[in-house]
């Protein structure tokens, strides 16, 4: 992010900075459950239900910029990825 603020003409300025990043995060783990009902072909041939559970981590990332000097908000970035999964 440093890399991409520094192309804007920015540069970190902890004594007298022009904008703050405030960073939002969450987290939520998830479970995907499949279900699949019996099937067959007659007796003894086929198979019994199944059952899959996947679970997965949900999360979300806001960063606002705010303005230093006047303590306003003027551009908020937002990342939502779906199914990030946990290590």
């Amino acid at each position: 992010m440093n890399e991409k603020l520094a192309e804007k003409g920015l540069r970190r300025d902890v004594h007298n900075p022009d904008i703050y990043l405030v960073t939002h995060v969450s987290a939520r783990t998830i479970q995907d459950v499949n279900y699949w009902p019996a099937a067959g072909w007659g007796y003894g041939w086929g198979w019994g239900p199944n059952v899959t559970v996947t679970p997965y981590v949900e999360g979300t990332i806001i960063i606002d910029m705010v303005d230093a000097k006047n303590k306003v908000s003027g551009l908020a970035c937002y990342l939502d990825e779906d199914r990030l999964k946990p290590d």
